[in-house]
This record gives C-alpha cells, structure tokens and sequence, in this order.
C-alpha cells in the first residue's frame, strides 16, 4: 500500500508501544518526506509529533522523554533517523519531559 500524503495533515500511528511508533515512522518515513521540526508533547497518546516540509504530521504514540527507558530511546531513535543533531538529541531525551527541536 502507498501513502499518499496530499493534504493529508496528519499521519497517526495506530496504538501501541514505543516499538510500534518507531517501526511505523520507519515504514512511512520516505513517503513523509523530511522532517524539519519535532515536538515531545509529554503526554503518551501524542507524545512525538513529527512536522515535515509541508506543515504535514505525523503523531508517535509512547514516544515520551525525561527518563531512561523504552519510550524516551524510541523518541531519541527517530529523532536520530530524522536527521536531528545527535548532541542536541542526547542533551534533551533523557532530561526533559517535553520539548521542541527544530532543523
């Protein structure tokens, strides 16, 4: 199945864990195209909102940051493969609950 993602506005995950977040940004990363800004909400159910070059989004469920565990490495997992710079994505994952970055 391809994705179509005219005017779509939003991408969603369906529920699950971290691990069905990160295996779905990777599915449908391409068709998105390149994410240029990333925000982790601190709430579970959106806790990773992806933004790409046409204002589109796409909503990570369980992606959440602040402590060390499976959902804050999830979160620092696709803001790696999206590009973000690893410094900044280290120095933000494991120690604050929510938080914008921007390319």
């Amino acid at each position: 199945m391809e994705l179509e993602l005219k005017r779509i506005g939003q991408l969603i995950a369906p529920w699950g864990g971290t691990r069905t977040s990160v295996e779905f940004f990777r599915k449908y990363r391409e068709a998105f195209g390149e994410v240029i800004r990333a925000e982790v909400t601190g709430d579970v159910e959106c806790g990773l909102i992806l933004t790409n070059v046409n204002g589109d989004q796409m909503i990570l469920h369980q992606c959440t940051a602040g402590y060390v565990g499976e959902g804050p490495n999830g979160t620092k997992k696709i803001l790696l493969e999206a590009g973000f710079d690893k410094e900044e994505v280290e120095s933000k994952v494991h120690s604050l609950e929510s938080f914008e970055i921007s390319k």
